[in-house]
């Protein structure tokens, strides 16, 4: 049996089918931000007799002709799916002088392709359940409402796949993990990394997805030995640079040895005052909530959190955190961060405030990524550049092991609906110990000089 789930958990990734299915019960780890919003809460276990009694009254109402059906389950042979609404349109199908057409709500952005193929596959199932090709669905919102067509060339490419899905639920295929960036919050990350250090897997590098694994594994390269060993001399890729090879044959050598490898030496510059900045964001009220600033001013530390607990406050908590870097003036300074998140976001806001327009643009300058400045330059024997993956290798550790960046959004949601100032706290902390991990990460790469 095969439902519309298995067939978006295949397309988000056929290890996650694998696993769901065969995997080891006590290996599985559900990230808190999963069950905390409805939408992401587990998927219920379908028994094949609870479907099929299910499918008997979507058979019986498709037969009386209703002019719309909600929560219909269907199916043809093992395939089965449920589809949220239908609506009846003229035409004839096995049931009669009429047929049905899936109706989805507007998606808020672009349909990604494992709800895309879970679509195709709805689609497909649809045209046999009632014996009539359909090729197109009903997109619709409060106001309006317009119909999809499928290009044919999904249908092919969902029944070439749908043979290999039948492999995986039948454990005629054994599918082992393959580490990708989306792997943070699932529920096998933890044993994947696992099964993946023991096979020695090429996706254990960071910028090494299944398309240039398997170009590698083309060439004879199957694991991190064969990769730490190779000469790249020899060895041309289609999808792979000579510099990007080279930059993997290090990151292979690290992990195998369990060593940072300095692979160039970096200067920062040597400044009066350094401000380590990392901020906390809801996707959901689109709301930067929570700048984090550490100051280090020669020998003195401090942490300052500037909180933004609604919109209308945006612009006062990004004035305060201008006003402490400017505060000195003509003292020279530097912002780190760890990726583009801060900059874009100060970037933009010049124009959502044009008084503020001249501060942040003599702020702007003043920015480093460290991300970008680690990366390639210091090689450490980690799986991913994160700021808590490679400052836990430096011997940093947060106060709080299980929270992360994830888990801080679900620590400020809970706070808007209940006001329990204990989960504001908690996430200032997580942020606190973010800003003072990127001070921990900026005085090793001062240090990495000496170390080559």
């Amino acid at each position: 049996m095969i439902t519309h789930i298995d067939v978006n958990k295949y397309y988000r990734c056929p290890t996650l089918l694998y696993l769901d299915k065969h995997g080891p019960r006590s290996e599985r780890h559900v990230h808190p931000l999963i069950t905390f919003y409805q939408k992401k809460k587990h998927e219920k276990e379908y028994m094949q007799q609870d479907l099929d009694n299910y499918v008997a009254q979507t058979f019986n109402m498709f037969s009386m002709g209703k002019t719309k059906i909600n929560n219909a389950w269907i199916n043809a042979n093992n395939f089965y799916a449920r589809i949220e609404r239908l609506r009846k349109k003229d035409g004839e199908s096995f049931f009669g002088p009429y047929h049905y057409v899936p109706v989805f709500h507007h998606f808020k952005h672009t349909i990604k392709k494992p709800l895309l193929m879970e679509i195709v596959y709805k689609l497909y199932v649809l045209s046999q359940f009632q014996e009539r090709q359909l090729t197109y669905f009903i997109m619709e919102d409060k106001n309006s409402e317009e119909e999809h067509i499928l290009d044919t060339e999904l249908f092919e490419a969902l029944q070439r796949d749908l043979v290999e899905i039948q492999a995986i639920v039948e454990k005629k295929k054994v599918i082992n993990p393959s580490i990708t960036q989306k792997c943070k919050i699932c529920s096998w990350v933890q044993y994947c990394r696992k099964v993946a250090l023991e096979l020695k897997d090429l996706s254990l590098i960071s910028g090494i997805g299944n398309k240039i694994k398997n170009e590698l594994r083309e060439k004879g390269i199957e694991n991190l030995k064969h990769l730490a060993s190779v000469d790249i001399k020899n060895i041309e890729l289609e999808n792979v640079s000579e510099s990007d090879l080279r930059y993997f044959k290090l990151q292979a050598t690290s992990l195998i040895e369990n060593k940072p490898i300095i692979n160039n030496i970096v200067e920062l510059p040597n400044v009066d005052r350094e401000f380590f900045i990392d901020i906390e964001a809801s996707a959901y009220h689109n709301l930067v909530w929570l700048i984090g600033c550490l100051i280090r001013d020669r020998n003195e530390v401090r942490y300052i959190p500037i909180v933004s607990h609604t919109e209308k406050d945006e612009r006062e908590m990004v004035k305060k955190f201008l006003d402490i870097i400017l505060e000195k003036n003509g003292s020279s300074f530097t912002i780190y961060h760890w990726s583009s998140t801060e900059p874009s976001y100060f970037s933009k806001l010049r124009h959502r405030y044009p008084d503020l327009k001249e501060q942040i643009e003599r702020v702007l300058p003043h920015f480093i990524d460290l991300f970008k400045v680690f990366k390639r330059n210091i090689i450490l024997p980690v799986f991913s550049y994160t700021l808590k993956e490679v400052a836990k290798f430096l011997g940093f550790n947060w106060h709080e092991p299980l929270i992360d960046g994830a888990t801080s959004i679900m620590l400020f949601e809970k706070w808007k609906k209940t006001k329990k100032p204990i989960l504001i706290e908690r996430a200032i902390a997580y942020n606190s110990d973010d800003c003072k991990a990127l001070m921990i990460i900026k005085d090793y790469i001062v240090k990495a000089k000496k170390m080559r």
